[in-house]
Parts: structure tokens; C-alpha cells; sequence
């Protein structure tokens, strides 16, 4: 009820999981790109993997609050314990693994928060769907349909040593037939 409504407002939720387990997989993504997300995590999830998918409601809100708190916190008479921490990163405390936000728009708006999350952050975005191609040349065009998100989800994991290359080439393998 008024839990989930706030995490809306505040900009972003976790909208489902594979399982109580840490996920090793967080895409965060919003409208109609979350079929591409969607699908991309029960790509992985057959591949082994624990997904989480965030609802991402507003970037821009949870940049703007982010840089709130941080310069609350450079406030000269801030004690210790008037420190605050920002929405963001309550929602990924404690979370490891790739982050992959997909957006139908440009990278630059899910980059706003990379200060703020985990290692591991990598943005997938359109860039302007200005070209007269269908939606899916295009999603396959900018790389932000299911298949480049599978492939970016994965590499990601192998660049911070989460997977081997052997696994990474197996998982390549098993996209592309």
C-alpha cells in the first residue's frame, strides 16, 4: 500500500525477483522498453542466473534527491548523526552484481545516478529514436532489445571477475543460436 505508492513516488522499486537469493542481475528500466527487460531476465534466469528488475519511475527524482542529501551532508553544522542517505542508495544497499539500466531514451538520463550506485553500473540507452525503422531495428539498432541486454548483463558480471571467461563464453554461445 502506502510503502509501494512512496518507492513510486520516490522514483524507483523493485518490481520482482527470481528468488530470495541475492540477485547477481539488477536491470532497472520503465515503460515499454520492460518487455525487453522482462524477457531478457528469463533469458538469464534459464541460464542460472537471480535476476531483479527495478521499476525505474523517475531518474530525475532520484538524482535530484540524491544531490540533496549529499549536500545536506556537506553542511558545515552536520554532525555525524545528521547524516542522511539518499533514496538510491537505500534501494541498493547491500546489492552486488551487474546493474544494467535500459531506457527508450537517452543514456544521459540513467547516467545521472551512476555516482550513486553500486560498481558495477552500466547504461544501455536509445539516444534519439529519430530514424524511420520499425521498433525492434531500432531497439537491435541502439542494442537495448533483449539480446544486447543478455550480452551486456553478461559481460558485465565477467568484467568484475563474477563469472569465468569460460561461463561468459558458454552463456555468448547459448544467445546467438
Amino acid at each position: 500500500g502506502d510503502v509501494y505508492k512512496r518507492q513510486i513516488l520516490q522514483g524507483g522499486y523493485c518490481f520482482s525477483r527470481t528468488s530470495d537469493a541475492p540477485a547477481q542481475i539488477h536491470l532497472l528500466s520503465s515503460g515499454s522498453i520492460m518487455q525487453q527487460v522482462m524477457a531478457a531476465a528469463s533469458q538469464l534466469e534459464k541460464m542460472g542466473f537471480n535476476v531483479a528488475i527495478w521499476s525505474m519511475t523517475s531518474f530525475v527524482e532520484l538524482q535530484r534527491q540524491a544531490m540533496a542529501v549529499d549536500r545536506s551532508n556537506r553542511d558545515a553544522d552536520a554532525t555525524a548523526k545528521d547524516q542522511q542517505v539518499s533514496n538510491l542508495e537505500q534501494m541498493f544497499a547491500g546489492q552486488s552484481g551487474a546493474f544494467v539500466a535500459v531506457t527508450d531514451y537517452m543514456a544521459s538520463l540513467a547516467l545521472g545516478i551512476a555516482a550513486w550506485m553500486p560498481e558495477g553500473y552500466e547504461v544501455l540507452g536509445t539516444d534519439g529514436f529519430g530514424l524511420s525503422e520499425s521498433r525492434p531495428a531500432l531497439r537491435a539498432h541502439f542494442e537495448v532489445d533483449t539480446q544486447a541486454i543478455v550480452r551486456t548483463s553478461l559481460t558485465n558480471l565477467h568484467k568484475q571477475a563474477l563469472i569465468s571467461d569460460k561461463a561468459l563464453s558458454k552463456h555468448l554461445r547459448a544467445i546467438t543460436k
